[in-house]
């Protein structure tokens, strides 16, 4: 897809993260997000922390954010607070299955290959077998599935994958 452009993202990029966040939100779980949350909040201070290890890319397309992935911190231990990462990717609705997911991810391993991540762990609906199967092409090993959990049984099961980073990005 050569006319997909993808970057870090900048506090510019806000406001269409988190309504394309919104709509994966509701088309992944059914409903809307909690109200009890300031989202957009979260996702200012989430590119304004961005630092070199931790990392959101958009994908741009027609100066239109079409499509996002972050990194993020998956454990708090600071002995290795800089070795795992979970993975986060969205894309807007009318841009699914046209290869802005599976660039994101690429772009976005690539940059996980090079840095000090020795893991990305990403949690994907089990529901969403598209998600799986481009997990698994670029190298996602799937670890299990966590059953639905007792206090929001309407939730789907979610499947729990990882990336073992390669040494020097090969």
């Amino acid at each position: 897809m050569t006319d997909l452009l993808i970057r870090q993202a900048t506090m510019d990029d806000v406001e269409p993260i988190f309504s394309v966040w919104n709509e994966g939100f509701r088309q992944s779980l059914g409903s809307d997000p909690p109200d009890d949350v300031d989202f957009p909040q979260f996702f200012r201070h989430k590119v304004r922390t961005q630092d070199d290890t931790y990392k959101i890319f958009v994908a741009e397309r027609d100066e239109e954010i079409v499509g996002w992935v972050s990194l993020s911190p998956f454990r708090s231990n600071p002995a290795v607070v800089d070795l795992f990462a979970e993975l986060s990717l969205y894309s807007k609705m009318g841009h699914h299955n046209v290869g802005v997911g599976r660039e994101l991810l690429v772009h976005c391993l690539d940059y996980a290959d090079r840095s000090r991540l020795q893991y990305v762990v990403a949690f994907i609906a089990a529901t969403n077998r598209a998600a799986m199967k481009m997990g698994m092409q670029v190298g996602f090993l799937h670890i299990g599935t966590l059953p639905r959990p007792p206090k929001a049984p309407n939730m789907p099961e979610v499947s729990y994958n990882v990336y073992p980073c390669k040494p020097n990005g090969d």
